[in-house]
């Protein structure tokens, strides 16, 4: 994939970005019905492999597993399930849409 900045606007081999669909969704404080931000559909997550002058080629960024059955070199984090009452579980982005087309927004990733 080619993102249209590169060197010029200051992208660095390594360089994370999320592609962004156009929809969004304002997400309300239920207490002081406060908006708080908007949720944002993200379609992907890639990498900058190849910058040039005014382009970027960028790759999906890659996912690694680790199999091994040596303890110390085996780290995975896991995360308990929050107890959530579903009733009061609002918002969200619920679109399937995922396919990343031309006009999707490019921003940088600063942490996933």
């Amino acid at each position: 994939m080619i993102i249209n900045v590169g060197d010029n606007d200051g992208i660095k081999e390594g360089q994370m970005f999320r592609i962004i669909g156009k929809e969004s969704k304002k997400v309300i404080d239920p207490d002081t019905k406060k908006e708080l931000g908007s949720l944002q559909n993200i379609k992907a997550h890639i990498v900058a492999q190849t910058v040039y002058k005014g382009m970027t080629l960028c790759s999906s960024v890659p996912e690694t597993t680790n199999i091994t059955s040596m303890p110390a070199m085996f780290n995975r984090t896991t995360y308990p399930d929050l107890n959530v009452d579903p009733d009061e579980i609002t918002g969200g982005i619920q679109s399937a849409d995922k396919q990343i087309r031309i006009g999707d927004e490019v921003v940088e990733d600063l942490g996933q």
